[in-house]
């Protein structure tokens, strides 16, 4: 479990139910851009080669999902 502020408790293996977390989601026009930050931060200060390649295929399912649904793609919510 996890706690997000707009989306209540998450079912995330591995997360104390008293962890904050933040949400992303694919439709929202900002977040590949965060996304993307965020990987380029984590490749500066050295994590491991196997968590930057997760988020790049995490980067490459928004990108095909934003392919199938750009009618859905808006404002963060």
């Amino acid at each position: 479990m996890a706690k997000s502020v707009k989306y209540g408790r998450l079912g995330i293996a591995g997360i104390p139910d008293d962890e904050p977390v933040f949400v992303l989601r694919a439709k929202d026009s900002v977040a590949l851009a965060a996304v993307t930050m965020y990987r380029e931060m984590c490749m500066l200060i050295g994590c491991t080669v196997a968590h930057t390649d997760a988020i790049q295929q995490l980067l490459t399912d928004f990108e095909d999902w934003r392919a199938a649904h750009e009618n859905q793609i808006g404002f963060p919510d």
